[in-house]
C-alpha cells in the first residue's frame, strides 16, 4: 500500500477533526452533568444581626467550593465578564443595603470618575482568616471593599458596596454587609 502525501494529509487532518469534536462533546458533556449552584432556603439568622427575624438563602457553588447565606428578599445573579486578564465568573447578590458580588478571578479596582475617591487598606475576616482589603469610598457616601485571596488553586474576588442603593451610607451599610460577609465559608 502506497499513500500519496495529498491523502496522508487528508487522512490527518480528518482525524484532527474528530478529534476535536469529541473533546468538545466531552467539555459540554462534563459542564453539562455539574450540578447548578442554586440556593437553598434555610431559617437561620446572619450572626449578629440587630432586627427582626429575616430569614436567609444559602448559595452554595459546587464548582469552586463555596457557601454563602444571605437574606431571603435579596436577587442573585450568575454572569461571566470580560476583563483584560480574560473571562472572569461571578455571582452576585444584591438588596436595599447593598451588593456582594464574589468573582472567579482577578478583577480590576475602578476609581475613575467624576466622583473621585478615598481609597484605604483594612482587614476583614473571611472563612477565619483575616484578608487584607482595599476599600473605595466616594464622596457621595457610597462604596465598595475588594479582598482577594486564593484557595485550593482558584482565585476569589469578594467585593461588597453599597453603590446602588438610593439612600447610600456607605459606613452603615457595610457594617451590615460585613455581617453577610461572615457566613462565607470555602467547601472543598
Amino acid at each position: 500500500m502506497n499513500f500519496s502525501k495529498k491523502s496522508l494529509i487528508k487522512f490527518g487532518l480528518s482525524l484532527l477533526a474528530i478529534l476535536i469534536v469529541a473533546m468538545g462533546s466531552y467539555y459540554l458533556g462534563t459542564k453539562m452533568s455539574q450540578k447548578p449552584d442554586t440556593p437553598t432556603s434555610s431559617t437561620e439568622e446572619p450572626a449578629n444581626r440587630s432586627s427582626g427575624s429575616e430569614s436567609t438563602e444559602t448559595y452554595r457553588s459546587s464548582a469552586y467550593g463555596y457557601t454563602i447565606s444571605y437574606p431571603k428578599d435579596w436577587k442573585t445573579a450568575e454572569k461571566i465578564k470580560t476583563v483584560s486578564s480574560g473571562d472572569s465568573i461571578y455571582t452576585r447578590f444584591s438588596g436595599n443595603t447593598g451588593w456582594i458580588q464574589i468573582n472567579i478571578g482577578n478583577q480590576p479596582l475602578e476609581t475613575s470618575g467624576s466622583n473621585p475617591p478615598s481609597v484605604r487598606k483594612t482587614n476583614i475576616n473571611i472563612d477565619g482568616v483575616s484578608v487584607e482589603a482595599t476599600e473605595v469610598v466616594f464622596k457621595d457616601e457610597t462604596g465598595y471593599l475588594v479582598a482577594q485571596l486564593e484557595q485550593n488553586k482558584i482565585q476569589y474576588d469578594i467585593r461588597f458596596g453599597n453603590t446602588e442603593t438610593t439612600n447610600p451610607h456607605y459606613d452603615k451599610d457595610k457594617e451590615n454587609l460585613l455581617r453577610i460577609i461572615s457566613t462565607f465559608k470555602f467547601t472543598k
